[in-house]
């Protein structure tokens, strides 16, 4: 933790253990945060270093990831601090950190795709009586027809808002 507080001192010019709320120094302790959750650190342990209490950390990381990705020089930041902690713990290679953070950023991708899927499936689960009503009623090969028809009723409604009797 002594290594990352440092790290994010020299790259972000902020002390993050100094009680102070301005925006850069709540930034860095959220990039300590998520680095350290990342690295399997638990939202006590880093509230204990950081001398806040857990719902701080709880806070700080509720929103970290919205963060890294649509605020770009936060992202930049992160993606400093991470990459410069990651090369003084581990000692790895940078072929391996690249493929590291490859992984990372997969993961992040496959993360924003399960939420895709999970509001997709919220939709389908609206409407799901209907459509195991249109799959058991409907014979194979009139699939075209029937759909012909569910537009031309709602072509024929005057307002799309009002409710089927």
């Amino acid at each position: 933790m002594d290594i990352l507080r440092t790290i994010i001192k020299d790259v972000i010019g902020v002390e993050i253990v100094k009680r102070t709320n301005k925006r850069e120094a709540v930034d860095a302790r959220r990039i300590f945060s998520k680095i350290l959750s990342d690295r399997g650190y638990t939202r006590s342990e880093v509230a204990k270093y950081l001398k806040k209490d857990h719902t701080s950390i709880v806070h700080y990381m509720s929103d970290v990831e919205d963060m890294i990705r649509y605020v770009p020089n936060f992202a930049d930041q992160y993606m400093a601090c991470k990459n410069y902690f990651i090369n003084s713990i581990d000692k790895t290679s940078d072929e391996e950190n690249k493929f590291i953070l490859s992984l990372k950023l997969r993961i992040d991708e496959l993360l924003l795709d399960k939420e895709e899927m999970a509001e997709r499936i919220h939709r389908h689960n609206r409407l799901r009586e209907i459509i195991d009503l249109l799959d058991f009623e409907v014979p194979k090969g009139k699939e075209f027809f029937i759909l012909k028809k569910i537009r031309l009723m709602f072509n024929e409604m005057e307002d799309y808002g009002e409710q089927l009797e």
